[in-house]
């Protein structure tokens, strides 16, 4: 059995990015889970373990509760997504302490991004990298 290189929750009711993300990630040896609602992922959250949280900004600011929940959980392992660049989004996800990125649509983009975000963590966790 192969080891994964750490364990991603994806929140994104965008069904063609979110599984687009999810497919690419598990191939390059992440295990990933991906929900498409706040609801869900409040569950996950409560119950599982995370390298990294990777939110839809509209998801994460219509439920912001979930989002600072997330935030107190997981500090430093949250990263909310979004399709635009938006300073005040940006403003408003930094201020509730998660970090803010634009959503890459290549995958090698988002390998990079969100791959080399989970291996930062698990760098500062002490864990080995597993690549």
């Amino acid at each position: 059995m192969k080891i994964a290189k750490g364990r991603i929750l994806i929140v994104d009711d965008e069904p063609r990015w979110g599984r687009s993300s999810k497919l690419a990630l598990e191939r390059e040896g992440y295990e990933v889970e991906l929900v498409q609602n706040m609801e869900e992922a409040r569950r996950l959250i409560e119950h599982n373990d995370f390298t990294l949280i990777v939110i839809n900004s509209a998801l994460a600011l219509d439920k912001e509760a979930v989002l600072r929940k997330a935030v107190r959980r997981y500090p430093e392992k949250v990263v909310v997504m979004s399709d635009t660049e938006s300073i005040p989004t940006a403003i408003r996800v930094l201020k509730l302490g998660a970090d803010y990125e634009t959503k890459p649509f290549e995958e090698a983009n988002l390998i990079e991004l969100i791959g080399g975000r989970a291996q930062v963590v698990l760098s500062a966790l002490g864990e080995p990298h597993r690549g």
